[in-house]
């Protein structure tokens, strides 16, 4: 395994022969230098890994690359297997939606039904379309959809929200030196009965 920041990889050579990201976090041997040591290869890939292994250069994988851009995939257009995908969210794999033309709309698609090539930026990129609607395309403008909008208000009104968090926890209603109520006053001075 090798942990990332926040995430665990393992090499998997029975499924995927490729780096995926693991729920299972290697344990308590690992949280400290003396008792990780001995499982210790290496903080450079060596070619030998590959041979008694099996797996590669780690910053060669993907999943590294989707580190790399913050697992984030590009707002925008993307064309896809002749379908138009429009990606709202910045997360890779939520925020996705399909043109139909059968309806002329636009449907949400469920994570796991997300191209996997459009789940990394790395790769999306190649399908990416346009950041913004053509009207050429002849299919309907994503940000007039209803979802867009609502959306749209919740990025505002978390915005709004927290800025007035901010805003209320760095002033205070109670000036300690205002009028009768100051401590340095003469018929409270602290240091008399000192």
């Amino acid at each position: 395994p090798v942990t990332v920041n926040f995430f665990t990889v393992c090499w998997d050579s029975e499924e995927t022969g490729d780096w995926k990201k693991t729920s299972v976090y290697p344990g308590a041997k690992f949280e400290r230098a003396h008792n990780s040591k001995d499982y210790f290869l290496s903080s450079d890939y060596s070619i030998s890994y590959a041979s008694e292994y099996g797996a590669y250069n780690f910053q060669d994988s993907i999943i590294y690359d989707d580190y790399l851009h913050g697992f984030i995939v590009a707002q925008g257009y993307y064309s896809y297997d002749d379908d138009i995908y429009y990606h709202m969210k910045p997360d890779e794999e939520h925020g996705w939606y399909v043109f139909n033309e059968d309806d002329n709309d636009w449907h949400e698609v469920f994570f796991l039904d997300v191209p996997s090539d459009l789940k990394h930026q790395s790769v999306a990129q190649d399908f990416w379309y346009t950041p913004t609607w053509d009207s050429e395309t002849q299919m309907t403008d994503f940000e007039t959809t209803d979802e867009y909008i609502e959306y749209q208000e919740y990025l505002e009104e978390s915005a709004r929200q927290a800025s007035e968090s901010s805003d209320s926890s760095s002033s205070s209603d109670y000036d300690w030196d205002s009028g009768s109520d100051s401590w340095d006053s003469g018929s409270t001075d602290w240091d008399s009965d000192w």
